[in-house]
């Protein structure tokens, strides 16, 4: 899944549960939470892997980045590191007005390359297929038309993933924020 993490050290997959801990975005009071989980022992010989998920939103740029930072702690005491950067503009992930008119020309991009599927479908159920396969412009169609159909569905997977982990939208524009 989107939250899980399979460990370097081991054949181990990290579900993306366990204890959680939200740190508040004032410094004072994350680095008191931070303490507290210091002092009462929330890292110790049984912790196998800390991840800290970050989410930081540029409203200038209109950029969007998540950032999982993990380390993993296995029994030989070295610590493992691995980081996940994604970064999208902010109308890939939360529709607005412009990001549907965008996506217009891109809709009809799919209907085409689902008429052409279909076309080249029925081609090929009325063919000989030996011959169809054969045929290296064929084999090229299908690649082609393929590789549309996986961009079109990684174009959409930042909008499946945040409507799935009902990750809040930013503010709207011209409102303060830190």
């Amino acid at each position: 899944g989107e939250n899980s993490y399979y460990g370097r050290w081991s054949a181990t997959r990290y579900q993306g549960s366990g204890y959680v801990q939200v740190l508040p975005t004032n410094y004072s009071e994350a680095s008191a939470v931070l303490r507290g989980l210091r002092d009462v022992g929330w890292i110790d010989s049984a912790t196998r892997a800390l991840f800290v998920d970050l989410t930081v939103w540029n409203p200038a740029s209109g950029l969007i980045s998540l950032a999982k930072l993990a380390v993993e702690l296995p029994p030989t005491g070295e610590a493992e590191t691995f980081l996940r950067l994604r970064t999208s503009h902010v109308r890939m992930i939360v529709p607005a007005e412009q990001s549907v008119l965008l996506l217009l020309p891109e809709a009809m991009l799919v209907a085409m390359t689902a008429f052409f599927l279909f076309v080249e479908g029925r081609r090929a159920w009325r063919s000989d297929y030996v011959d169809y396969l054969l045929s290296w412009w064929n084999l090229l169609e299908w690649c082609s038309m393929a590789t549309f159909l996986a961009a079109f569905t990684l174009r959409l997977r930042p909008y499946w993933i945040v409507s799935r982990s009902g990750f809040p939208p930013p503010p709207p524009p011209g409102l303060f924020s830190h």
